[in-house]
């Protein structure tokens, strides 16, 4: 006698519904886009197998496209496992604060947070460095007192230019190098080719950022060297640089400059 398999029945969270189990062949990017916009909520992954009506064998080729949707930014990993649309999350823009630590904070005028800044873990930052300008996803669960969030991406980048020293070449023509700010970014490739002078180990390079390469290592190009790191006048042009302090003058600032007498008068300092 011909015994027919039974077909396996998933069912929707929270729904009494039985779903067929769909064949792998079946699953792509757009089945898992379309069970978390009807989900109306963030999903784990069980819960989005049983949504999609996927067995355990299409758990792999899910986490693939998981995977790709979350580095083109068509969804956002929360904590706890949870996948969801950046649509589906209340967003601000406000400028990052990074900390020495590691965490930041995101200050924003939007009205729905009633003047608290948005806490965002250091894995949650993706790409943004300390002044930046950012877009935030907040979290629909909030664990402490304040608001807390993910950068989806950066509206506008603050810092144009960074300075780092230099650790060794890592090839000819460039040098790994580590930011003098650490909440700007972990490691640097530096193309020197363009500087008069081969640099050396520990000396400053003031440095135009290019691409990305991976978590925490940058690529970009140097501008200039400012000397050893240990030198005195290269710590004044590092600080001078790290606060955006002019070191070129227009002709008339310096004609006015050069007038003044080189102590004041008496009658300067007033009563």
């Amino acid at each position: 006698m011909m015994v027919r398999k039974q077909q396996s029945k998933f069912r929707r969270p929270g729904s009494g519904k039985a779903l067929a189990a769909r064949p792998g062949s079946q699953i792509d990017s757009g089945v898992v886009l379309q069970a978390l916009q009807e989900s109306g909520s963030p999903l784990r992954l069980d819960d989005l197998l049983g949504w999609i009506g996927a067995g355990g064998k299409s758990k792999k080729k899910i986490l693939d496209i998981l995977a790709g949707l979350l580095d083109a930014g068509e969804l956002v990993y929360l904590p706890g496992g949870r996948y969801a649309l950046p649509s589906a999350l209340k967003q601000i823009v406000g400028q990052l604060q990074v900390q020495r630590a590691g965490m930041g904070f995101v200050s924003s005028k939007d009205p729905a947070l009633k003047g608290q800044d948005v806490y965002v873990s250091s894995e949650y930052l993706g790409l943004a460095w300390h002044g930046d300008t950012v877009r935030v996803a907040l979290l629909p669960d909030r664990r402490g007192k304040s608001p807390e969030g993910i950068v989806l991406g950066v509206v506008d980048r603050k810092i144009r230019h960074i300075m780092v020293q230099v650790v060794r070449q890592s090839q000819p023509g460039e040098m790994l190098c580590s930011p003098l700010d650490q909440r700007q970014a972990r490691a640097i490739l530096v193309d020197v080719r363009a500087l008069e002078n081969r640099p050396l180990k520990g000396d400053v390079l003031n440095v135009r950022p290019a691409e990305h390469l991976e978590h925490g290592l940058w690529r970009g190009a140097a501008i200039a060297n400012l000397g050893s790191g240990e030198d005195v006048p290269t710590q004044e042009a590092i600080t001078k640089l790290g606060h955006n302090i002019p070191q070129i003058f227009p002709d008339d600032v310096l004609d006015e400059a050069g007038a003044l007498p080189e102590a004041p008068e008496e009658e300067d300092f007033g009563s």
